[in-house]
């Protein structure tokens, strides 16, 4: 992904969000997403920290999100370094990029 690139969830990505229902075969922590690539038919199930991140993204809307924007809100939620929730956000996003589940927009500079 470019360094000043945004992301967003393209038009052809939908998904849903599962919070589960113990002893139903349920995720066991919070809520998990479930992302569906229309035109290819294909689903994808993301852990609840991907889950996160995901819903960061969709919040920013169409103009898209930095992941300089969301690794800070990540590191605070986890109590995590942020060199390390930068590198575990940039591998997501960079994969997600080329499955074609997210979608890189030009940086508007602001």
């Amino acid at each position: 992904m470019p360094a000043r690139g945004r992301v967003r969830r393209p038009d052809w990505v939908a998904h849903v969000l599962d919070e589960g229902v113990p002893g139903q075969g349920a995720p066991k922590e919070g809520i998990h997403a479930v992302l569906l690539h229309l035109p290819r038919g294909e689903r994808v199930a993301l852990s609840a920290t991907a889950t996160r991140i995901w819903q960061l993204i969709v919040l920013a809307g169409a103009s898209g999100v930095r992941m300089g924007d969301i690794v800070p809100i990540l590191a605070a939620e986890y109590a995590v370094d942020p060199t390390i929730v930068d590198h575990d956000v940039t591998e997501l996003v960079s994969q997600m990029i080329a499955g074609e589940w997210l979608e890189v927009l030009p940086d508007s500079g602001d």
